[in-house]
């Protein structure tokens, strides 16, 4: 990992109404993600985590404050440079997969890189190459329903890896997975991050699971409660 910012938030809030009641959502959100780095982005439900995961992965804009991407203020983006943005630098993996029910695992992974303008023979042999490369060599042809939710995460992985993006961007990613097959996905992530190729990104109320990350950043009623390298003596609580 180097020193570089490749996120930077600064004094970011965000609010939400619904019904006439308005919800604040984040409240003056300042930190800084490096490059080649594993964060986990950790706090209980309600606490802002999908919010702020919208707001960094340029899904949502901020009602007021800054995000920087690789120390350009994404605020002077056009939106079709920031779904250029979302498309190419950043891959998303969900807690409920999000992959296409009547696509197999194949061309759920080959359809990003066809968006991107790619040749369909070989977006489909790059998608294999990252199929095979997450034990799922014999499932290519497979609808997700076919398949176990640990095969269908590790597609959707597979996925988020389709157009080489430099972030991965994971949402509650074990959410919907028993302890085991969990555990095996996070491994997933600790090989990537250990390739020295991708900065992770793991929202996530469990402590268990942030403790893979080497920074952890805490975020409570919409604020950074705290913010620590893996390596600092810290007492954790449990979401």
């Amino acid at each position: 990992m180097n020193d570089f910012s490749i996120i930077k938030t600064q004094d970011v809030w965000k609010s939400y109404k619904s019904d006439g009641v308005k919800t604040q959502a984040l409240r003056g959100i300042t930190f800084d993600i490096k490059k080649g780095s594993f964060t986990s982005i950790i706090g209980p439900s309600g606490s802002g985590k999908s919010t702020l995961l919208n707001i960094i992965g340029f899904l949502d804009l901020p009602d007021k404050g800054s995000v920087f991407l690789e120390g350009q203020d994404t605020s002077l983006f056009s939106f079709t440079k920031l779904a250029q943005i979302r498309g190419k630098k950043i891959g998303f993996v969900f807690q409920q997969f999000n992959l296409i029910n009547h696509l197999s695992a194949l061309e759920n992974v080959a359809l990003p890189i066809i968006l991107q303008g790619a040749d369909e023979n070989d977006a489909k042999e790059r998608a294999a190459s990252l199929l095979t490369s997450m034990g799922l060599k014999d499932r290519l042809k497979n609808r997700p329903s076919q398949l176990s939710g640990g095969e269908q995460q590790r597609v959707a992985i597979a996925r988020a890896l389709a157009n080489d993006p430099e972030i991965i961007l994971a949402d509650e990613p074990t959410g919907n997975l028993d302890s085991k097959t969990g555990k095996l996905v996070m491994e997933i992530f600790k090989k990537l991050h250990q390739s020295g190729e991708k900065t992770i990104i793991i929202i996530t109320h469990d402590s268990n699971i942030a403790s893979y990350s080497k920074e952890r950043i805490v975020i409570e009623d919409g604020m950074v409660a705290s913010n620590h390298l893996a390596n600092e003596k810290l007492l954790w609580k449990k979401y």
